[in-house]
This record gives C-alpha cells, structure tokens and sequence, in this order.
C-alpha cells in the first residue's frame, strides 16, 4: 500500500480520517502498553 497524498488512490477525506484515527488509536494503545511494562 502506497500513502501518496495525490487524491487518486483513496477517496481523500474519507480515507484520510480513518488512516488518522487508526494512527491515533495504535498510539495510545501502545502508550498504554508500554506504561504497562514501565510500571511492572
């Protein structure tokens, strides 16, 4: 999967705003999970 920001690939914003959001939830999931090994 290529992330070129053309608009041709992906239909722009919709694709865009779940790529953000999925972005955006692995990085607190994994904030969460290193604060666990942190604090073990």
């Amino acid at each position: 999967m290529s992330y070129h920001h053309d608009g041709t690939r992906f239909s722009s914003r919709k694709e865009g705003i779940i790529v953000d959001a999925t972005i955006v939830i692995l990085g607190r999931a994994s904030l969460l999970y290193a604060q666990e090994i942190f604090y073990l």
